[in-house]
This record gives structure tokens, sequence and C-alpha cells, in this order.
């Protein structure tokens, strides 16, 4: 009995390691920004995912192909969550993800790749499964990140100009659970000098305490909201000490993942 679990721990370990080598190993330069990207899983298997993929346009054809180098004029970025956590949720998760670099790297067009992946997973998943997806593209030449959301959020963008945070809303539900996708028109953000984009995973805001109370998005809001102005990696180390110091103990029940899209103040 005692080699059978040791050969289950040592498949798990093997699939976490095979996991997290999809993770990407660096994020693609865009001159005047910093972007940065983040995921902690709570248990063996990763259900959250985000991905960084410098891009360049086809010739002559829509679409876009990965550009190897190590800066970029177009970056496609990506954050998704499969429901629930565990082996079961990394495996939807990682499904995705190869699915969406395999398109980049095929050249296909944004509005084919949706109704491609979203064909796939409701083939794939279960009714009670589906996966949370953001999708956007920074075009450094014109300071935006054109993008669409699928059930993702919390998004919130800090302006600079006035310290406000405007809330972001999905376009569309979650991947996996109606066989069409609508259409949709992505939103545009234009960003300005100091501005900010933040997308988490839900593993953020729900996080639970000793009271079986989740912090909220309310706390993470005014969180990001005091720290907006650093640089992204602080303002992710800021947010997972509140939610932790919520937790107050409590061990990390969900994945948490992070994507922040700063613009350099000028």
């Amino acid at each position: 009995m005692a080699q059978m679990a040791d050969t289950g721990r040592e498949e798990l370990e093997l699939a976490q390691k095979v996991q997290q080598r999809t993770y990407p190993s660096s994020i693609p330069l865009v001159e005047g920004y910093q972007i940065f990207g983040h995921t902690v899983p709570a248990s063996w298997g990763n259900g959250d995912f985000f991905d960084a993929v410098g891009v360049k346009p086809r010739d002559g054809r829509p679409g876009f192909i990965i550009d190897q180098n190590s800066t970029v004029e177009h970056a496609v970025l990506t954050l998704g969550d499969a429901t629930g956590h565990g082996m079961g949720s990394a495996l939807m998760a990682t499904e995705l993800r190869a699915m969406l670099r395999a398109s980049i790297r095929l050249g296909v067009y944004h509005r084919d790749l949706v109704d491609v992946l979203n064909a796939q997973l409701v083939e794939d998943l279960s009714v009670s499964h589906f996966i949370t997806l953001l999708m956007g593209r920074l075009i450094k030449a014109e300071n935006r990140f054109r993008w669409v959301s699928f059930g993702q959020g919390p998004i919130w963008l800090y302006r600079a100009k006035t310290g406000d945070i405007e809330t972001l809303e999905p376009h569309h539900p979650p991947l996996g659970i109606l066989d069409d996708v609508e259409s949709y028109t992505p939103t545009e953000t234009d960003f300005e000098p100091g501005d900010t984009h933040i997308a988490l995973s839900d593993g953020f805001p729900e996080t639970m305490n000793d009271a079986d109370c989740c912090i909220g998005d309310d706390a993470v809001r005014a969180t990001f909201q005091a720290h907006a102005t650093e640089a992204p990696s602080r303002i992710h180390d800021a947010l997972w000490t509140r939610v932790e110091a919520h937790a107050n103990g409590v061990a990390q029940r969900d994945d948490r993942t992070c994507l922040l899209i700063r613009r350099n103040s000028e």
C-alpha cells in the first residue's frame, strides 16, 4: 500500500511539473509597458492559467503568428479559470492553453479561434464544467489593449490622471456552456501614461477566513487602488498579502491568478 501511495504521489508530482512547464518562461517586452502574470494553485493541479505571447501580423492575411523576438509590437495576453480546482480543473486549463498556443502558431483569426475553442470545450466537458477566459492583444503603436472576456472577472482599470478605478464587465458567458458564441465587439482599452489594467481569477476575491467569510471584490479593489501607482509585481504582492491577512491562517482553497498591464509614466 505504501508503495502504491508513493507511486501515486510521484505521478501527481510529474503531472504538476508537466503543467508548470506550460507557464510562460518569460513575458515578451513591449516598449513603454510592464506586463506581469502570476499563478498559484490551491492544490496539486492548477485550474487557472495565464499566458503572454509576442505576435506579429501575417503577410497579407488576417490573423497573427508568433513573434520570437524578445521585444515585440503586439502581445497576446490571456487569463483562464476552469471550474473547481485540482487535477480535473488542471486538465481543462491545460487543454485550453494548448489549443490557444497551437491556434496562435497556425495564425488562426481570433473570431474563428473563439468559435473553435468553444465548440471543442462543449464537446469535451460535462454539463457542469466550463472555463472563463480573458483574451486580448496589446498594441504598442496604438497604446491599446483590445480584449474580450468570457465570464472572466474581476477586471479593473486604474486611470492615473484621475486616480479612479473603472470596473470592466465580461462580454459573454464562459466557454463550454453554449453551443454557439454570439457576435461580440471587443473592448478597446486605451492606455494613458500610468494607467494599469488588472484581471484576477476568483481565487482572490473568494478567499475565505476562519469565520467562513470571503473577502469580496470591494476589499481587493480597494487594495489595488491603494497600490496602483506601483510596479505590477508590487501590486500583486500587496493583493496577496491582503487576502492572506483576511484568510487568517486558513489554507488557500482556490487557485489564484493575476494578470497586470501597466503603461509606464512619462
